[in-house]
């Protein structure tokens, strides 16, 4: 079993990947495991590491440069010095940087004012020029000054 903190694996951000190793059989963590922690990117290792969980739990630090972003395998080999191994498939996903956060801005300002001039078509009542106050009723207005019979 395999988790990591944050949930969302980005670049330039250290990642803690938590596991438990477990008998096969019985699902017993098993102590005293030794393993190979291997990160694959593109292919390509790109951190390896051995170690020991000696409660059958562990973690391994890892930072991904910014380089190293998309489809990402982490591998667990020679689980308690055996042929055994199992490996997980997650995604490094791109940082929002400045560019993303004023594009987010200014769809939403180009939402709100596309919203007001709907309102405006609709209703006939011009929202800039208004002098109905907070809270005040809207009166009736029909659509091309169609009164009710």
């Amino acid at each position: 079993m395999i988790s990591w903190d944050p949930l969302i694996i980005q670049p330039r951000q250290k990642t803690k990947f938590i596991f438990t190793i477990r008998d096969p059989v019985t699902l017993d963590t098993k102590q005293q495991s030794t393993y190979d922690f291997v990160i694959l990117y593109d292919g390509k290792e790109i951190h390896g590491t051995s170690g020991n969980a000696i409660v059958g739990e562990g973690f391994e630090d890892f930072t991904f440069s910014e380089s190293q972003k998309g489809p990402i395998i982490v591998r667990f080999e020679k689980i308690g010095g055996t042929s055994a191994s199992i490996e997980f498939v997650m995604v490094v996903v791109p940082e929002f940087g400045p560019v993303v956060i004023l594009i987010f801005i200014i769809a939403t300002g180009v939402l709100i004012i596309t919203r007001i001039y709907s309102i405006q078509l609709r209703t006939g009542i011009n929202l800039r020029h208004s002098r109905l106050k907070l809270g005040q009723e809207v009166p009736h207005v029909y659509p091309y000054h169609i009164q009710p019979a």
